[in-house]
């Protein structure tokens, strides 16, 4: 009898278990992620340029002083002053027949100019600072005797001259001997102005960076079938 109550809890015990130790069903699902960006960025670049520039002006030379029948219509005129020596006691003869023009220079000038003559006599051409100039006054009869920055002599000449600093000049024309004839000249100054300017050139550059992010994510799920199973039957135990 007591044997038989053990096997009646033991099968009692083992249908138990069979209505709730059923199988496990585990399963895994993968989600995927993809993020996308774009990054906008920008490069400015900066050209320096320095463009340097010379720009030469010409004008007219304004006299001061001029020859005494000068015609600024025809640009001629004649050699009206002389220098004058004693001859004897009581005669004054002229020795040097001359005359010239007074005009203002600024340092770095060029001028530039040419004389010709009407007769085809030769002349003398002299570009004197007011103390050569002066040195000349006092000269008399004597040619030469003073310092000068240009000299010609001839029935014509071209004059291309620098001035060394900024002051007052003059253009003599001169001979030893009368002449009456005219003298035709012309002359004009340049001035140069060198500048410098600097420009400023600015380009701008736009681009985009695409970047791509892949996250991967692991889902897992467990599911227990029903506690009662269809394919159980009822089992029963007789007994005596």
């Amino acid at each position: 009898m007591g044997n038989l109550r053990i096997l009646l809890s033991l099968l009692l015990v083992s249908s138990v278990l069979l209505l709730f130790n059923g199988p496990e069903t585990t399963s895994q699902a993968l989600t995927t992620l993809t993020s996308t960006r774009n990054v906008t960025s920008s490069t400015v670049i900066t050209t320096y340029s320095t463009i340097q520039s010379t720009t030469t002006t010409q004008e007219l030379i304004h006299y001061a002083l001029w020859p005494y029948d000068y015609d600024n219509l025809t640009d001629t005129f004649s050699l009206w002053q002389m220098n004058t020596h004693l001859v004897g006691p009581y005669w004054d003869v002229p020795c040097l027949y001359y005359d010239y023009f007074v005009f203002n220079a600024t340092a770095g000038q060029e001028i530039k100019g040419q004389f010709t003559t009407e007769q085809g006599r030769s002349v003398g051409f002299y570009v004197l600072d007011s103390a050569q100039f002066r040195r000349f006054s006092y000269s008399g009869c004597v040619i030469g005797n003073w310092a000068w920055d240009v000299y010609v002599f001839g029935p014509a000449g071209d004059l291309n001259w620098h001035v060394p600093e900024s002051g007052r000049y003059m253009f003599l024309f001169l001979s030893g001997s009368f002449y009456g004839g005219h003298i035709h000249f012309t002359a004009q100054a340049y001035s140069t102005v060198e500048s410098t300017s600097l420009s400023t050139y600015m380009t701008t550059s736009m681009y985009t960076l695409q970047s791509t992010e892949i996250l991967v994510s692991t889902q897992t799920a467990t599911s227990t079938p029903n506690s009662t199973p269809t394919d159980l039957f009822p089992v029963a135990i007789l007994i005596t």
